[in-house]
């Protein structure tokens, strides 16, 4: 037994034998090649799915257009009431301006001296013994009642009645005529010479 011993003890001494530490570090070498190697069919089988064919790139133009499209009208939208609002808040401050000038207003008349000068200057309203005078320009023409009734009607005719009025009746002979201008408007044609500017 002595010599199976031996020979058995020559046998595995003639053969090569390699470290513990080598032997892992080998095992470790090959885990992380063979990892790579997955790696890399993974990252090319990405490549080949994502891959940028005419029809993917067509088919994502057309998703953008239409995002864009489905924000563009309540963009709009908004930018327009965003304007509205800032139209209304400045008539809103001019509104309240124009009412804090008006509540001024109202109360100045709690003030009875307001009040009376109010009264005497838009209504011409007069203190008891006091005396009133009109100041009439002279340049105004003085009209008889009958010519200021006539003016009134005439005023108070309606449209259609007037122009009924100026197709069948005839025109007087004071508007057929042509009367002169009242005042000193000159009425020649500039083409006529000026009598007094012409030398004699």
């Amino acid at each position: 037994m002595e010599s199976s011993n031996t020979q058995t003890s020559k046998s595995l001494r003639g053969r090569s034998t390699v470290p513990v530490a080598s032997r892992d570090r080998a095992r470790e070498r090959e885990r992380r090649s063979a990892e790579a190697a997955k790696q890399g069919k993974k990252r090319q089988r990405q490549k080949q799915r994502i891959g940028f064919h005419p029809t993917v790139i067509a088919a994502l133009v057309v998703v953008v257009i239409i995002m864009l499209l489905l924000v563009a009208k309540p963009l709009e939208n908004y930018y327009q009431q965003r304007n509205e609002i800032a139209r209304l808040q400045t008539s809103i401050s001019a509104k309240q301006q124009e009412k804090a000038q008006l509540e001024e207003e109202i109360k100045r008349y709690d003030d009875p001296d307001y009040v009376r000068e109010q009264a005497r200057n838009r209504l011409g309203v007069i203190e008891q013994g006091e005396t009133a005078f009109r100041v009439l320009d002279p340049r105004l023409q003085r009209e008889s009642a009958g010519q200021i009734s006539q003016r009134e009607e005439e005023s108070n005719r309606t449209w259609y009645s007037v122009l009924w009025d100026s197709v069948t009746e005839p025109a007087t002979p004071e508007e057929a005529q042509g009367e002169p201008p009242a005042d000193d408007t000159d009425t020649r044609m500039p083409i006529q010479p000026d009598p007094a500017a012409v030398p004699q």
